[in-house]
């Protein structure tokens, strides 16, 4: 029975009757939950909106994700979640792309040996819908928030899917000794908090559909007006664009 639950708070808490401990983990349970679909919903069926896309990279350890969300008013509903492991690159390319091909935008994890996939995705796409997004301490924190936001304000729904939910609650948020947040998350063996963080750069991808994003709090470019937008080591990401994160400085 342990062995079939997604990971040990599962466990606890469907057979043993030991609650979730909510003062660990980021994500409430009760919160995940009321963000999930029905359990029989065909979640998958699309309607009319704009498809956003965000993709977390990984290759053997870690699983690469892909997470595309449908903009209706004010909700981004899941349509498609796909977790790829231990496949060549040009393998999962096969799989992804054709979605990425449907998406008004992309974020992608261009951290570590996903800088290579930024580049790959961004020339077969074009930099305008393809943003390559180096994981930072404080770009986690600007990833992070609003995927507790959206909950909170029933403006996202989710599969309702254990491993899904096992990986979110996955991530913790601790305060260093110098009063600095990190957002961690244990490795184990379904990855490293893989959905969450696809899921939060599709909530980015969706929360600017015309603009580039740029992980700095200094305001918007006198470069945005002039379409001269360059990719910056500035701020705390490394991408190409115009959007202001005030608030994270």
């Amino acid at each position: 029975v342990r062995s079939g639950c997604a990971d040990e708070e599962s466990f606890q808490q469907e057979y043993m009757c030991n609650p979730a401990d909510d003062n660990v983990a980021f994500l409430e349970y009760d919160l995940i939950a009321a963000a999930e679909y029905p359990a029989q919903i065909h979640w998958q069926n699309m309607e009319s909106g704009r498809l956003y896309a965000g993709i977390d990279i990984g290759r053997k350890k870690d699983l690469t994700v892909l997470w595309i969300l449908e903009q209706l008013g004010d909700v981004l509903y899941t349509r498609h979640v796909e977790r790829l492991q231990n496949m060549r690159k040009s393998d999962q390319e096969k799989i992804l792309w054709p979605w990425l091909d449907r998406c008004d935008r992309i974020c992608i994890d261009a951290t570590g040996l996903g800088i290579g996939w930024a580049d790959d995705a961004q020339d077969r796409f074009g930099e305008h819908r393809v943003e390559a997004v180096t994981f930072t301490t404080r770009v986690k924190e600007a990833l992070a928030y609003p995927i507790r936001s959206a909950m909170e304000d029933r403006r996202l729904r989710i599969p309702h899917d254990p491993k899904i939910r096992a990986d979110l609650r996955q991530v913790t948020k601790q305060t260093t000794s110098a009063g600095n947040v990190r957002f961690t998350a244990e490795r184990t063996a379904d990855g490293h908090a893989d959905h969450f963080w696809a899921l939060g750069l599709a909530i980015e991808a969706a929360s600017q559909p015309s603009a580039p994003i740029e992980y700095q709090s200094t305001g918007r470019r006198s470069a945005c007006a002039e379409n001269r937008l360059s990719t910056t080591d500035t701020g705390f990401g490394t991408v190409a664009g115009g959007s202001n994160f005030g608030g994270f400085n």
